[in-house]
């Protein structure tokens, strides 16, 4: 018996979290194989090597995967800052390109890409996986049918937690720019809302005050869109920092209100009958019991059976990413042109550029690092920008002392370290020139920087012992009269 081979040999740029998700389904569609990728990251690099399995080419760069000829597909799954130049690279090579969203960061790379795409045979899309979560699929194919009259209005709602915009996240490329966390996550209900309306012909915003600032950069906790398609109109209420998560999308039309929620994987309809007030009343609110009491039992039976059966995954948005890569291969693959799609993407991230014009109107000139860094502290915390770092800056300062906190990335740093009694100092702390400088007139140091992990035992204990090593050097000889050293967990598999 003859064993079909994938006809899509792919090439993945990048090997962070979301090149799992990529990889599990590439794994699981018959057609696909991932062949190669590329991280300049040596260890996440062998890990996500080891987490793929099978005979994976591995490369430090794209350009080295452009140049071995094995893909002939590519998935871009880097930082968004890397997106628009990868994706020209591979676009010029006339490869098929599976974007990670978005298509470009700043006006400029959006009209290059674009100009890309349309004077050539470029084949490029932009993964709006947020088009195919099953509640909001529900939601579109029953205003399709119009047995609820033509679409009037829109209105979105998408809230995400404070957990996860912790304090030790707030350096990563989202919280660079205001604009950053709305390309990342608006684009999301933006593109929902555009598929509803159609093209987005006018985007206007309007941003709270920021919620957190530093280093002259902000952390916009609500942000409103008002978004025009011809007749037609829509409202985003965009929230970062909330405490309850939040994403659903509620489209009126003539004769009722459809509302899908992405969360939960629900989609109820309220619409008119020919029953009285008091009757109609009754009968909506047994009739929308109804619908949330079978979608909820379908979606606990969905669940159970992927545990039982511990096969592919059934949550929405692993759903959502599955039906979003399959319609890339299935239209590459019968030849269908892919601009119009890429437009769409464009447009989406052009909202958010947009948006981004109402930040801009809060923002100030102020920087709180201090650049002359003080002779003297009380004491120094290395890593203490972290989790830990910040409890310890804080209790610090209720007793009156000066901190020193040093750490390798002060992208963001949260409102504690706006303190006049915090200097802040960047650097890498393994160039041991560096770590003595940076600990000089440090009465106390705490190290929190346990110095990595390996892939195994005597690797985890190397680095650990050795960064625990050049840390006590440096502190020495910038004499320091006392070094306190957190170990981390990783010492247990020692």
């Amino acid at each position: 018996m003859t064993v079909k081979q994938p006809t899509y040999k792919i090439g993945m740029i990048g090997a962070g979290k979301i090149a799992d998700v990529h990889a599990e389904i590439i794994a699981n569609h018959p057609d696909l194989e991932l062949v190669a990728f590329a991280e300049k990251n040596s260890a996440r690099a062998e890990r996500f090597a080891k987490r793929c399995g099978g005979n994976i080419a591995i490369f430090d760069t794209a350009e080295a995967l452009a140049m071995s000829g094995l893909a002939n597909t590519i998935h871009i799954v880097s930082p968004p800052d890397t997106h628009a130049r990868l994706a020209t690279l591979f676009a010029e090579k006339e490869l098929p390109v599976f974007l990670e969203k978005p298509a470009a960061t700043n006006g400029q790379d959006l009209a290059d890409l674009s100009d890309v795409v349309n004077d050539t045979n470029a084949r490029l899309q932009v993964n709006d996986n947020a088009l195919h979560y099953p509640a909001f699929v529900a939601m579109c194919d029953i205003i399709d049918k119009g047995d609820l009259g033509p679409l009037r209005s829109v209105q979105a709602h998408y809230s995400t937690p404070i957990a996860r915009h912790a304090t030790t996240n707030l350096h990563q490329w989202a919280y660079r720019k205001p604009v950053n966390l709305l390309l990342e996550r608006a684009v999301h209900p933006l593109a929902q809302i555009q598929r509803l309306l159609g093209p987005m012909q006018r985007v206007s915003a309007q941003s709270t005050a920021p919620l957190v600032t530093s280093n002259d950069n902000h952390l916009f906790q609500t942000t409103m869109f008002n978004i025009e398609s011809g007749t037609l109109g829509a409202q985003l209420l965009f929230n970062i920092g909330e405490t309850y998560p939040c994403w659903d999308i509620q489209a009126l039309c003539s004769d009722g209100i459809i509302k899908a929620d992405m969360i939960s994987n629900r989609t109820v309809v309220t619409n008119r009958n020919k029953w009285l007030a008091a009757s109609e009343q009754f009968l909506e609110g047994r009739n929308l019991s109804k619908q949330l009491y079978d979608q909820s039992i379908k979606n606990m039976l969905s669940y159970v059976a992927s545990l039982v059966s511990r096969k592919e995954r059934r949550d929405p948005f692993y759903l959502s990413m599955k039906k979003s890569i399959s319609s890339f291969y299935d239209d590459i693959g019968q030849g269908i042109c892919l601009k119009r799609k890429f437009s769409f993407s464009v447009n989406v991230a052009h909202a958010c550029l947009e948006a981004e014009k109402s930040m801009q109107a809060h923002r100030s000139n102020s920087d709180y690092i201090r650049k002359e860094i003080r002779p003297k502290a009380d004491i120094a915390v290395l890593g203490g920008t972290g989790f830990i770092g910040r409890y310890i800056v804080e209790k610090c300062l209720a007793e009156n002392m000066s901190v020193r906190v040093v750490a390798r990335d002060t992208h963001n740093l949260p409102q504690i370290f706006r303190d006049p009694n915090v200097d802040i100092v960047s650097g890498d702390l393994c160039d041991p020139a560096f770590a003595e400088k940076a600990l000089l007139g440090a009465r106390y140091v705490i190290n929190l920087v346990h110095g990595g992990g390996g892939n195994s035992a005597e690797g985890v204990l190397q680095a650990m012992r050795g960064s625990a090593d050049s840390i006590y050097k440096a502190a020495r000889n910038a004499g320091a009269e006392r070094l306190i050293h957190m170990g981390s967990i990783a010492g247990l598999y020692l």
